[in-house]
């Protein structure tokens, strides 16, 4: 009996050495086949890559789609504001046209240069205050070649400036319709239109030149914007030996026509940038302005004159509408990486658990087989 004991317990015991060989292999071999960290964090991050790739590249995109979009618009807009001032100079040539071919004027003129009668030279005034209210003129004016003043209606600068002496020279010698430059005259912008008046040979060469109120008649051109804006702004500039002038008042600085230079030095000013030939006519041009505040315009030439057209608008305006959407894409990225991280973290844990719960069983496994053994060993005793 104790032979046949002594054999199974041994049997026994051998049986469990083995099961308990092979738990400490288990335990101290290599690892359970569980996902590692080293590889979740590797993907995680390469998921987070693209997430972020993808969050640039549609605000990329996005951007793109609508800084086009307002170039076009201001585009739009500046084509808008040239055809306007055109037309407007298109219109005063044929309203001069019409004055320097009316024969109710020029009949009674020629009769007063032939005679000199009062009668002649109250009718031609009379004619002359008639179209200055028809038009809405400063005043009109028949000047002789010198640039002396034979028939004045409305108050006007006395003597000449020089900018009308030299357009009625520049009218005279070439037998057409010329524009003055702007000038300043009590503190008032001036421009006008010079056109020579038919003459018999022998008689004086005359013109006629209209004084326009540029304040009431092209100013509130420029100043109309389609649609609300605070900062869109169109002015009028033209290049002044090694500056560049401005025209027309500007919105942000009063009383800045014929009064504001910039140097053309300053190359990052719009203007000048589009003074200097920088980029082609028509173009959406980036720089600052008089402000030095980034800005985005298009500059363009008026046909017929020395003056350039700019219309802007403020940079920050101008993408103001898309930082709502782009705050949208950003904050949806950041909330999928954040989803991302912690979806990787519980899984992570979750696998960490399953880990422990497998160890945990082997555990007890081995514990089983050690209460056996020491149940079996206290048998025998």
């Amino acid at each position: 009996f104790v032979l046949v004991t002594s054999l199974l317990l041994y049997l026994l015991l051998r049986r469990y050495a083995a099961r308990l060989r092979h738990l400490d292999a288990a335990r101290d071999g290599p690892p359970l086949p569980v996902v590692h960290s080293h590889a979740i964090t590797i993907a995680t991050a390469l998921l987070a890559a693209l997430l972020m790739a993808a969050g640039i590249a549609g605000v990329s995109v996005f951007m793109g789609k609508w800084k086009t979009t307002e170039t076009q618009r201001l585009k739009v807009i500046a084509s808008l504001k040239l055809d306007q001032v055109d037309s407007w100079l298109r219109q005063q040539h044929r309203d001069v046209e019409a004055i320097r071919d009316s024969t109710v004027f020029r009949a009674p003129l020629r009769h007063w240069l032939r005679f000199g009668d009062a009668a002649s030279r109250g009718r031609i005034l009379a004619r002359l205050e008639e179209y200055r209210d028809i038009y809405a003129y400063r005043g009109v004016q028949v000047l002789d070649g010198r640039g002396d003043a034979r028939l004045t209606v409305g108050r006007l600068p006395n003597p000449i400036s020089p900018e009308l002496r030299r357009a009625v020279e520049m009218a005279l010698a070439g037998g057409k319709m010329r524009v003055s430059d702007f000038y300043l005259h009590q503190g008032q912008v001036h421009l006008d239109i010079v056109a020579p008046l038919p003459a018999a040979p022998g008689e004086a060469r005359l013109v006629v030149a209209v004084h326009m109120n540029t304040g009431d008649m092209l100013l509130p051109i420029l100043r109309e914007w389609p649609g609300p804006i605070r900062t869109g702004e169109t002015a009028l500039f033209r290049r002044q030996g090694d500056a560049v002038l401005f025209l027309s008042d500007l919105r942000f600085r009063k009383d800045s026509a014929l009064r504001l230079k910039l140097p053309l030095s300053d190359l990052k000013d719009l203007a000048v940038e589009a003074a200097n030939g920088a980029a082609r006519p028509g173009t959406v041009l980036e720089g600052i302005d008089y402000r030095n505040v980034p800005v985005l315009g298009v500059v363009d030439a008026v046909p017929g004159t020395d003056w350039n057209l700019m219309v802007k608008e403020d940079r920050a305006e101008v993408y103001a509408g898309v930082r709502r959407d782009v705050f949208w894409i950003v904050l949806t990225d950041l909330l999928a990486l954040v989803g991302l991280v912690i979806g990787a973290y519980v899984m992570y844990q979750r696998q960490r658990m399953r880990h422990m719960l497998r160890l945990r069983q082997q555990q007890a496994e081995k514990l089983k087989a050690l209460e056996i053994l020491d149940a079996l060993s206290a048998a025998s005793t």
